[in-house]
């Protein structure tokens, strides 16, 4: 009777995970924000919460799409778009556990980023799938990399939280915190800009 409890127990885990496709995810290894758009894949972003692997401005690549070249006419569409919507954000950042130190060939991060809500929460879905969803990249999955791209198609239930959303509210909402800082909290929430897209928040809580 118990080894029927056993595998029964094991095949309610797997279907929960089937269901489940953030199981895994680690939204907040890592806090930055967007100090530059090189192309609608490409980014700089500088750390305000670092990972051991980050440096305090980081070349950070989108895992699992691709933007046209800024060369021609729709890369440079596609700049501009990420720009409006990313330059100067707080994200928090899912960094590649597969590569070497997360990066690539070319010392990119390679990460899956998320935007934040007005009370610190990630916003679902992530970016790289946004920037798909816009026409302004395309989905090209790389297996050799942790993430699974469809998984952004799907509902959300997250696992795994570094700490770092709480770390960041705390930063962010102590009295320490100046009003200049604050004030720039406040910009780098997309909420307002989320609802008037559309967009259904139904981000990471802490």
């Amino acid at each position: 009777m118990n080894l029927k409890l056993a595998v029964l127990s094991i095949m309610i885990m797997v279907i929960f995970e089937g269901f489940n496709p953030g199981a895994q995810a680690v939204p907040d290894e890592a806090v930055g924000r967007i100090v530059s758009v090189i192309s609608a894949d490409s980014l700089g972003i500088e750390m305000v919460i670092n990972d051991p692997r980050t440096t305090g401005v980081d070349s950070v690549r989108l895992a699992d799409i691709a933007a046209p070249s800024t060369v021609t006419p729709e890369g440079k569409a596609a700049k501009k778009a990420a720009d409006l919507l990313l330059k100067d954000q707080i994200v928090y950042i899912d960094i590649d556990e597969n590569s070497t130190e997360g990066r690539n060939e070319w010392g990119q991060m390679v990460c899956v980023i998320y935007l934040i809500d007005s009370r610190y929460r990630p916003i679902w879905p992530p970016v790289n799938r946004m920037l798909v969803d816009d026409g302004h990249a395309d989905l090209v999955e790389d297996g050799n990399n942790e993430f699974n791209s469809s998984a952004w198609w799907e509902d959300p239930i997250p696992q795994g939280s570094k700490g770092n959303i709480s770390k960041y509210k705390e930063i962010m909402t102590s009295p320490k915190a100046s009003s200049e800082g604050q004030n720039s909290a406040s910009k780098s929430s997309v909420l307002d800009m989320e609802s008037n897209a559309g967009r259904i928040n139904i981000g990471y809580r802490a």
